[in-house]
């Protein structure tokens, strides 16, 4: 079975957010980066709503992820992503099964 975990983060931004919105997720996912366990991070744009957002990110475990949660701007983002989107942000975890 393979290691690790992916996270994928769903944003939707409210009118008008939609640049700064996404200004805002680069600067988030870049320090996010840098985290310990952090494989990789990538974000993607819905084709068909230009302020849905997604990032989809991999973690060499889950508690790599989880001590994510306890850094200073992960806090710092969720504040201001308050007055950017249109609904709290969704994440949701997800164990590869298979990688073929």
């Amino acid at each position: 079975m393979p290691e690790g975990i992916t996270v994928t983060v769903s944003y939707l931004f409210r009118p008008g957010m939609e640049i700064i919105g996404r200004q805002e997720l680069e600067e988030f996912s870049a320090a996010n980066r840098t985290s310990d366990g952090c494989k990789s991070i990538a974000i993607h744009r819905d084709l068909k709503n230009a302020a849905s957002y997604m990032t989809v990110s991999k973690w060499e475990s889950l508690d790599h992820f989880m001590k994510l949660l306890n850094e200073p701007h992960i806090k710092s983002y969720a504040d201001k992503s308050k007055k950017l989107l249109v609904e709290p942000f969704k994440v949701q975890i997800w164990e590869e099964i298979i990688n073929e």
